[in-house]
């Protein structure tokens, strides 16, 4: 799957690369960019012109089915999550969620949508914010609740430096005795 992702991103540098050098050589700012173009390169206008349409077209539709691919994905990945822990509030696959209802579809929204309620027990609507606001909100509230981490304290089963030279405080106490 990461040499799809890898392969899909290069071709889409590629195609933004290309659709720049196209519009700057359309643009043609006085450096005899478009003429040299369309007599060497292309030996005509009509083909450079059909290249451009063409990377074009053939760009958008690409695009349009890796942003396909990409919705289909994060609602397959999402409705993994949920199976694996069904019923939990898990924290993670809540993130997830708000993050694939950002920029999906309104169906694929809808899913999720019932899905984050079936996982937290709240309705929050179809807003990937609000959801968001609760969320930190819930982040907040369990960092708080966390005991902060205390140093290290030694146990009557491990003697300290101070315990092995007989300078404690318990150990005079116990001579005294």
């Amino acid at each position: 799957m990461k040499t799809l992702v890898a392969f899909t991103k290069a071709l889409r540098f590629f195609w933004i690369s290309t659709l720049f050098a196209t519009l700057f050589t359309i643009m043609d700012l006085g450096l005899g960019i478009y003429s040299w173009v369309t007599t060497v390169l292309f030996s005509n206008t009509e083909g450079f012109l059909r290249f451009a349409l063409g990377i074009t077209l053939a760009g958008v539709l690409l695009e349009n089915l890796l942003g396909s691919w990409t919705r289909r994905r994060q609602g397959i990945m999402a409705r993994s999550l949920i199976r694996l822990q069904p019923g939990l509030q898990h924290v993670a696959a809540i993130e997830i969620l708000i993050q694939a209802m950002k920029g999906c579809s309104h169906e694929t929204a809808k899913t999720i949508h019932q899905e984050l309620v079936r996982l937290s027990g709240k309705d929050f609507g179809p807003n990937p914010a609000d959801w968001q606001k609760w969320l930190n909100t819930q982040k907040k509230l369990i960092q708080d609740s966390k005991p902060p981490v205390a140093s290290r304290q030694t146990s009557e089963s491990e003697p300290s430096d101070s315990d092995l030279h007989g300078n404690s405080p318990t150990s005079s106490f116990k001579e005294g005795q």
